[in-house]
């Protein structure tokens, strides 16, 4: 997400804005429960393995 703006005080404003509606939105239960990077990392190191075993000289040039 962006301010789109060069303006400092603007920008705040409109994070502040934002903040203050997801705040309310998560107290009233109304945020969606997304994956999280740890959950992508963690998912991410169980398949590594097994692509790599099957393609070892192209994972390897890209370590």
């Amino acid at each position: 997400m962006s301010t789109k703006t060069d303006s400092l005080a603007l920008a705040k404003e409109f994070a502040e804005d934002w903040y203050l509606e997801l705040r309310g939105k998560s107290r009233v239960g109304q945020l969606k429960q997304e994956r999280t990077f740890a959950d992508a990392a963690k998912q991410f190191v169980r398949e590594y393995v097994p692509l790599n075993v099957r393609r070892p000289k192209r994972l390897a040039a890209a370590d």
